[in-house]
């Protein structure tokens, strides 16, 4: 079966201006467990509210960067059967 997968970016920052950003990245907040695009067409938070994104600013907030994680949304291989 042919579909997505994430891996885990091993960029690791402390400044949200140094966060990547585009159509198949994501962030996932270690606390609540909960993943978000980075560039959501309306605002968006994580659960836990550690992460927020606001489109309209072009502004990430992230409370707590020991729980932030960058996600790259990946095409899966297809494997022979």
């Amino acid at each position: 079966m042919n579909g997505y997968r994430f891996e885990i970016s091993p960029l690791r920052i402390t400044n949200t201006s140094d966060a990547p950003r585009g159509s198949n990245v994501y962030y996932k907040c270690s606390y609540c467990g909960s993943i978000v695009p980075s560039q959501p067409a309306d605002a968006i938070a994580c659960a836990c509210n550690n992460i927020y994104i606001d489109p309209d600013y072009i502004r990430l907030v992230v409370r707590d960067f020991a729980g932030f994680n960058i996600l790259i949304k990946v095409k899966s291989k297809q494997f022979p059967d």
